[in-house]
């Protein structure tokens, strides 16, 4: 009788290890780990043939006036490459220290591997990954033209410069709330013969590299889920206001860091290859300032994401983000980053400790 107890025992033991094997949540920090299981492949292609840099300093610090100090914050991102993520002292902005050069970027646009990169870390198929994309784009658009109704008035005729605007959605709400007369420039030429089926004029390539010699100006430069991709945040920005009307209206929006950290769990979740550059609401202005632009309207949507309406104003090069507010803003990196470090991979099923010991009970 012992002997037939010890036997079902250790059967029920092992038949329990198998069944709550296939039932264990994984913590946001497993569920990472598998992620990046699953782009492991794409990463060491990318690694193998697309060119690498290293960033010295941040592209709002003047190196021959001001001391560029920098804090590491994260040395892998999201995907698992390691790409070292920095903050700087003088403006708060957090960007990656080691990144894809300027030719590595187009190539990782223009031959699919963002988009191969992200569906596959999210386990979903390319097209579905796409549809999906499509549809949080047309959310996105509805709520960014909600937002500026009131905020911007444009009279029919008017022009618009969507930077980045891949399908043209937004591009064509606009059109369709004001009569404006848009522009879609983005990378990816799949993507712009959507933009043309709407109706709308096209430019293909990066912004940093697109002729404007035409001189013409716009009265509303959009550059929505976009600015945290750009190569050159600095010059990006001064290009705009170079193309932008006295009167007009530069629209951007960014993903709040600091609110994607408190969301996914950690810097290095949060940090990720395509965004060269992470900004938060509070650093916003100071960057701004430096380029020459006020923020005349915030609106904040979509959970992580701020909306930015900005006019044309005096720069002022030597603005600062305020040192107590840096401190604070690390020591609340480095507290998301402690949690995550004592976190399990897997939590198994709340059940299982329970069953567990009553079955051993019975069965010993």
């Amino acid at each position: 009788m012992a002997d037939f107890r010890a036997k079902s025992g250790s059967l029920w033991r092992r038949w329990l290890d198998r069944y709550w094997a296939g039932r264990r949540t994984y913590s946001l920090r497993g569920s990472l780990e598998l992620k990046r299981g699953r782009v492991q492949t794409l990463r060491e292609r990318i690694t193998a043939e697309l060119p690498f840099e290293h960033l010295p300093q941040c592209p709002f610090s003047d190196a021959s006036r001001e001391i560029c100090e920098q804090t590491i914050v994260a040395v892998r991102d999201r995907y698992g490459f390691p790409v070292r993520l920095a903050l700087c002292h003088r403006t708060g902005l957090l960007y990656l220290v080691d990144r894809l050069t300027q030719d590595g970027y187009e190539r990782f646009y223009r031959e699919g591997l963002y988009r191969k990169l992200t569906a596959s870390f999210h386990g979903s198929r390319l097209n579905d990954h796409v549809s999906n994309q499509h549809e949080q784009t047309k959310a996105n658009a509805e709520l960014v033209i909600n937002a500026l109704c009131q905020q911007i008035s444009l009279s029919p005729g008017a022009t618009l410069l969507d930077v980045g605007g891949s399908t043209g959605t937004l591009a064509h709400a606009f059109v369709q709330a004001y009569k404006v007369r848009a522009t879609v420039l983005d990378p990816a030429e799949k993507e712009l013969e959507h933009a043309a089926a709407l109706g709308l004029r096209t430019k293909l390539g990066l912004f940093e590299h697109a002729d404007f010699s035409d001189g013409e100006k716009y009265d509303v430069i959009v550059l929505n889920q976009m600015i945290e991709h750009v190569v050159d945040i600095r010059a990006t920005f001064e290009k705009a206001l170079s193309l932008l009307k006295n009167d007009g209206h530069v629209v951007f929006d960014i993903l709040d860091f600091l609110a994607v950290v408190d969301t996914v769990g950690c810097v290095e979740a949060a940090s990720r290859l395509d965004h060269c550059y992470f900004l938060y609401d509070e650093m916003v202005d100071v960057l701004c300032k430096r380029v020459g632009l006020v923020v005349s309207k915030r609106f904040r949507h979509m959970g992580t994401s701020i909306l930015y309406s900005c006019r044309p104003s005096a720069p002022d090069p030597h603005a600062t983000f305020p040192e107590e507010r840096r401190v604070q803003v690390m020591r609340r990196l480095l507290d998301q980053d402690t949690l995550w470090a004592r976190t399990p991979l897997v939590s198994r099923y709340p059940l299982d400790e329970r069953l567990a010991r009553r079955l051993k009970r019975m069965f010993s």
